[in-house]
């Protein structure tokens, strides 16, 4: 996410400041905001190429190739800049979301963002939402189904940071690569003349190396300008993982494909991304997004899926060989068969609880990135506990069944959110809250907790919708459903539901029979024992916990990030 972000109608003339006493007076002459002229397939003008910036920017912004699913996107994501929304997270605390909803005004009076003009005009500088919610996060998705809404949106990116950004490049001489690696700093940085800001970058590369219009050779310079950039990112805590430099940008330079040419393969915060060849032309807009249907196992999904968030489901994987869903303690897992039916069998293991006494336990976790868990629910800022890819309003489901009861006290499913790892020597990077089911006759049946002190518990007894438990030998599907209230930023919904007779016997295929089962609101300052504080952050561990069983089998579990139905 951007940290330096002030909008300003003569954008470039900050940016080319830096620089232009070295490059000559031809540079001073710029006319910064006109839309770069079509040129070759060399240069990012080429709508195909164009295209591709978007692509690559977004994943890294968005974790998605997709960058047109974003223009709905709208949340607060916690780092102090209020609303981030949009194609390139314009920002009700920086100005370029009032300057884009002033250009939609303008294409399109009375549309459904105008009334909210005065408000984003007080907000402007702050994460306040006064005067914005509660309906403002539902009509910012009413407008992006209105063409003139997403032309806006294009035309304020263009404006502000495509533009000055190809055409700063086209003045040092640079080709594609250059001109989106100007392109993806300025998105990042914003324009200006410090030295975390794209003007301050430059104005350091220019100090180490010559570019292309002035002579200088052409790969040496871009090396310059991202150790620069790599620099400037490292002094700010939010942008200190560098990898949408070193294994995307770096990759490209090194491979000396200065002209962007597909088929193009690179990394983002671990993940892999590929774009084919392309003949020369943008792909077709995908259609827009329906409503929630279900998944790719067969199982319904109550919330939509967040085009930006992570995503991970076992599927026909083998949880003993992947990397991001796996057993605790190197448990091993057994693929079986019942019918129609693929599923897992696991045995529990022995423990000393942290707390005090002895058990069996199992645990299954869903890993969100290969990201180090970096902050504690005391010292988190940002929203998440370890990177922006952090599980944070999430959908988890795991259908369960357990066999032979070893202990009848600590007999329990739990289903754990938001949380990171649980260590005697950090305790407080447990940072996690769960909800469970026991067995029915049990003060554990219905329940919310917070554990975000390991190992301290507040537990709250929660009244059942229906009478449901954990039966032995019996299967039953559950699905916790976690999310910031949109209407209300300090609350936080949690609701499970289950599911008692899961599956078709001919078919093995879910029946989908979701019930309400119990729901918390996790309201910020409600002392629950040992905490007040709500959690509402994003963390890098989601975990199925069973206790006191000797055998769990499991089946299609997943987690996936959501959006939140509007208010």
């Amino acid at each position: 996410m951007r940290l330096t972000r002030t909008l300003l109608p003569w954008l470039a003339a900050a940016c080319c400041a830096a620089g232009a006493a070295a490059v000559g007076p031809a540079q001073a002459q710029l006319q910064p905001l006109a839309a770069p002229q079509a040129g070759s397939r060399n240069d990012l003008s080429d709508p195909a190429k164009k295209d591709i910036a978007m692509q690559l920017v977004s994943s890294a912004e968005n974790s998605s190739l997709d960058w047109r699913a974003q223009y709905r996107y709208i949340e607060d994501i916690g780092d102090g800049r209020g609303y981030t929304a949009g194609i390139v997270g314009f920002c009700s605390g920086t100005g370029d979301m009032l300057q884009l909803v002033e250009t939609y005004n303008r294409r399109a009076p009375g549309n459904v963002l105008a009334k909210y003009l005065p408000a984003l005009r007080r907000v402007d500088g702050s994460d306040s939402h006064e005067g914005l919610d509660p309906n403002f996060v539902s009509d910012w998705r009413r407008a992006a189904q209105d063409p003139a809404f997403r032309q806006s949106q294009d035309a304020v990116r263009d404006e502000v940071y495509f533009n000055p950004a190809v055409q700063q490049a086209k003045q040092d001489g640079l080709r594609a690569l250059g001109q989106f690696i100007y392109y993806d700093a300025l998105v990042m940085h914003g324009p200006g003349s410090d030295s975390v800001s794209f003007g301050g970058i430059r104005k350091k590369a220019l100090r180490r190396a010559k570019p292309p219009s002035q002579g200088g050779d052409e790969v040496a310079y871009l090396n310059a300008f991202l150790d620069a950039r790599v620099a400037a990112m490292k002094t700010e805590e939010a942008h200190s993982d560098t990898s949408r430099v070193d294994t995307a940008q770096r990759v490209f330079l090194r491979k000396g494909n200065l002209d962007l040419n597909t088929p193009l393969e690179w990394k983002v915060y671990g993940d892999s991304y590929r774009i084919a060849a392309v003949d020369g032309n943008p792909p077709p807009a995908p259609p827009p997004p329906t409503a929630p249907g279900l998944d790719d196992d067969g199982v319904q999904m109550l919330l939509p899926s967040a085009t930006k968030g992570t995503s991970l489901r076992l599927g026909e994987n083998d949880p003993n060989q992947t990397s991001r869903i796996y057993l605790e303690k190197k448990q091993k897992a057994y693929a079986r068969d019942e019918g129609a039916l693929r599923y897992w069998s696991t045995e529990s293991y022995p423990l000393n609880y942290a707390s005090g006494g002895t058990g069996w336990t199992m645990r299954l976790h869903f890993k969100a990135s290969d990201e180090e868990q970096r902050y504690t629910w005391k010292t988190q800022k940002k929203g998440y506990l370890a990177s922006p890819k952090d599980f944070r309003n999430q959908e988890f489901t795991v259908y369960l069944r357990v066999h032979q009861l070893l202990d009848a006290g600590r007999s329990q499913a739990q289903l754990k959110v938001r949380g990171g790892r649980h260590s005697g020597s950090d305790p407080d990077a447990a940072s996690c809250v769960m909800m469970t089911l026991g067995p029915a006759d049990s003060s554990r049946n219905a329940r919310f907790a917070k554990e975000l002190t390991h190992p301290d518990y507040d537990y709250v007894r929660l009244e059942p919708k229906f009478d449901a438990g954990l039966v032995d030998n019996t299967w039953v599907g559950l699905k916790l459903v976690s999310y910031a209230d949109p209407s209300n930023r300090s609350r936080v919904i949690n609701r499970l539901y289950l599911d008692r007779d899961p599956f078709d016997r001919a078919t093995g295929k879910p029946n989908n029979r979701w019930r309400l089962f119990s729901e918390y609101v996790d309201v910020d300052g409600t002392d629950t024992g040992h905490f007040s504080k709500y959690a509402h952050w994003g963390g890098p561990l989601t975990t199925l916990r069973v206790d006191g069983w000797q055998r769990i089998d499991f089946a299609l579990p997943s987690v996936r990030e959501i959006v939140p139905p509007a208010p």
